[in-house]
């Protein structure tokens, strides 16, 4: 919900942003590996996070946007914004078919 992504980037936007990227960068990686392989790996068995329920196209749209972000950090220069723009990216895919 809304409310939801708007308590989530207060929670962790004192966090370091690079790193929580570079965290959901690999999550990424991970499960575009899997899906490459044709098989489920370990980490996609033994994962339960809702990535899972992204298709090929989906995960590299949000690995490239996660990485145009990642170039940007120093000009936005607001954590809560960039993770509340990641949250939105991410709501938003998940609905659009």
């Amino acid at each position: 919900s809304s409310e939801n992504i708007i308590n989530f980037s207060k929670k962790f936007s004192a966090y370091n942003i690079e790193h929580i990227i570079n965290m959901l960068l690999f999550i990424i990686i991970n499960f575009q590996k899997s899906n490459l392989l044709r098989n489920n790996t370990s980490f996609f068995d033994d994962n339960d996070n809702t990535l899972k329920g992204y298709n090929s196209k989906k995960l590299n749209l949000i690995y490239d946007k996660l990485i145009s972000i990642k170039k940007n950090i120093g000009i936005i220069q607001n954590n809560e914004t960039i993770l509340f723009s990641i949250c939105i990216l991410l709501k938003k895919l998940a609905k659009a078919k």
